[in-house]
């Protein structure tokens, strides 16, 4: 069966411009909250206690899901609207 032409090949697209624009955003945030936390982004992770990173990363996780949820919901309440 032939894929539909018109607005719903773009689906693939969109999403793949999604993911490139939310993992730049995490990206971006990621290292201000471990700045804000005292952990500088450039130096290994081992120079710092143990318990520390385990907050960093757990915070930097808890953003990475919730970026990634948030903007697949908005994607596919765009998808439905314009029925790609």
């Amino acid at each position: 069966m032939p894929e539909p032409k018109g607005a719903k090949g773009f689906g693939p697209y969109f999403i793949t411009i999604n993911v490139g624009v939310v993992t730049y955003v995490f990206i971006i945030l990621s290292s201000k909250i471990s700045i804000a936390f005292g952990v500088d982004p450039n130096t290994p992770g081992r120079e710092y206690p143990g318990e520390l990173m385990l907050v960093v990363f757990g915070c930097a996780f808890v953003l990475f899901i919730s970026l990634y949820a948030f903007s697949f919901k908005i994607l596919l309440w765009i998808f439905k609207r314009l029925r790609i």
